[in-house]
């Protein structure tokens, strides 16, 4: 973490990527430690999740927003699907 933001790291908990894991930003970070700041993606781990074929592309959007991510430090990622959605 940095400052007053919340950048979520290019790993897994459970085998779940964590920019698209709701257990780790909503049950764990913002639940259990009661983090209530904006969470970002770091840059283009949103779409390294579809990268290395966690989800397809046209799922990924929706999963992140769903699991608590805030921002896309990428934001073309989200910006191509929302239209989608």
């Amino acid at each position: 973490m940095r400052g007053s933001d919340g950048n979520d790291i290019i790993n897994t908990i459970d085998g779940i990527p964590t920019t698209v894991n709701k257990k780790a930003y909503e049950d764990v970070l913002r639940e259990q430690m009661g983090f209530n700041r904006v969470l970002i993606s770091d840059f283009a781990a949103i779409r390294e999740a579809v990268m290395h074929g966690y989800v397809r592309t046209i799922g990924i959007a929706e999963m992140a927003l769903k699991a608590g991510c805030d921002i896309d430090m990428m934001a073309v990622t989200i910006q191509g699907i929302l239209v989608n959605l």
